[in-house]
């Protein structure tokens, strides 16, 4: 059955244009055509038309200049450009806890700010790119990426950049591009992660499942962190201490896999390591090697998680660094916005604090 749009001429008029402001087929500063013919495209009386342009110039969503036209405002209000749609790109959100987090804390700030909200994601992560390719052809006003580590990502994040599509991203740790980011503190949950256990009387600390950083070879965040607190105690951190992934991973049914034979490679080294640090998924494969060998944590080997999803898969609740997804997600809301509102990008890049939550897996070590 055919439906009946009942609503006036110019409202209809109206809200096309304010549709495409939003959605960003029409710029800031674009200039419209005169009101003869918009009613000429749109196939109606001049009446309609010059209402509908009378009230988007009195809600700031269009400038007249006399002689010059008709355009699209640079400076339009927020609550008026929240008629848009944002996305949260990300690979596997039905598989990493941590991903659905960022969506439900995107969809709480879509919903306080006026916005819609839509989820785009694959399970190959190669295909990122791909949807990032997509995004200016999308009905979006705007989206927050997760960058997967594939040599593909960097180069759509660019073309996307030069598209003037908005876009801010969140934890691009593996990146170095001159665009908006928003991420966690890693060098100081790899701190003060470390400083709990030094200040618990460990020495001898691994440090699992990190990248090594850049491909110079620089030490990651995570690692600096870790030896600046390990260096005011005095101790120097062995290489064997440091174990890190030889390749990017993200799909936690993989990371424990591979934590399970990092517990193992840990438990066998002489002299004993007394603790460990380590994401959420890394510390659930080195817990299940450690009650492999029938021992415990926290009796045997302490445990310090820097993150806080999939904890639930810990046999005791874990002393975590918590990032606070929610804080990461409402501050790179708020630069989204400030981007679609203003229509400038910036290269900023923005930390979020994070905070050790004791828990039941950290105990001096034993005698």
């Amino acid at each position: 059955m055919k439906t009946i749009n009942t609503e006036p001429i110019y409202k209809v008029l109206k809200q096309d244009i304010v549709d495409k402001i939003a959605t960003k087929k029409l710029s800031p500063n674009e200039k419209l055509p005169s009101l003869r013919e918009m009613a000429k495209q749109m196939k109606v009386s001049l009446a309609p038309v010059r209402q509908a342009i009378q009230e988007l110039d009195a809600e700031g969503y269009i400038v007249r200049h006399r002689g010059s036209g008709i355009f699209v405002s640079s400076d339009i209000p927020r609550t008026q450009t929240g008629a848009g749609v944002l996305a949260l790109v990300v690979p596997g959100v039905d598989t990493n806890e941590m991903f659905a987090r960022m969506a439900r804390s995107l969809q709480s700030c879509c919903e306080e700010k006026g916005y819609k909200f839509t989820v785009l994601s694959t399970e190959d992560y190669q295909d990122v790119a791909g949807l990032i390719d997509q995004l200016p052809d999308m009905e979006l006003s705007g989206a927050i990426i997760f960058p997967p580590a594939a040599p593909s990502t960097a180069d759509a994040l660019l073309r996307l950049r030069d598209l003037r599509f908005p876009f801010v991203l969140v934890n691009p740790n593996h990146l170095s591009l001159p665009l908006p980011c928003v991420t966690g503190n890693d060098f100081l949950a790899g701190y003060i992660a470390t400083k709990h256990l030094v200040d618990l009387g460990h020495r001898r600390i691994a440090l699992a499942g990190f990248g090594r950083g850049n491909e110079s070879g620089v030490e990651s965040d995570h690692h600096r962190g870790y030896s600046k607190a390990l260096n005011e105690t005095g101790v120097i951190a062995d290489e064997a201490w440091i174990i890190a992934q030889d390749t990017i991973m993200h799909r936690p049914a993989r990371l424990i896999e591979w934590g399970e034979r990092v517990g193992e490679k840990i438990l066998d080294q002489s002299p004993v390591v007394t603790a460990v640090i380590a994401p959420p998924a890394v510390a659930a494969g080195i817990d299940r090697a450690v009650r492999a060998r029938g021992m415990s944590i926290p009796t045997d080997r302490s445990l310090v998680c820097i993150g806080t999803a999939l904890n639930y898969l810990i046999s005791s609740n874990p002393t975590a660094v918590d990032f606070y997804e929610d804080r990461i997600i409402g501050k790179a809301m708020e630069v989204l916005v400030r981007e679609i509102e203003t229509g400038r990008q910036d290269s900023i890049h923005l930390q979020q604090p994070c905070d050790l939550v004791p828990g039941e897996t950290t105990v001096p070590p034993p005698k």
